[in-house]
């Protein structure tokens, strides 16, 4: 298991590990996180009660 405190604080280890720095994964996962909510808003079924 990765330790991502250390991933995120060490900008060497996190281009050895994911290919990234640690600013290109931070921007990724801001960019994912959008596109993520933006599909979950999309494909969300209502609950039948």
């Amino acid at each position: 298991m990765i330790n991502k405190e250390r991933l995120l604080r060490d900008n060497r280890l996190c281009k050895a590990i994911i290919g990234l720095s640690v600013e290109e994964l931070k921007n990724l996962a801001a960019e994912f996180s959008a596109c993520y909510l933006i599909y979950r808003k999309k494909n969300r079924k209502d609950h039948e009660r």
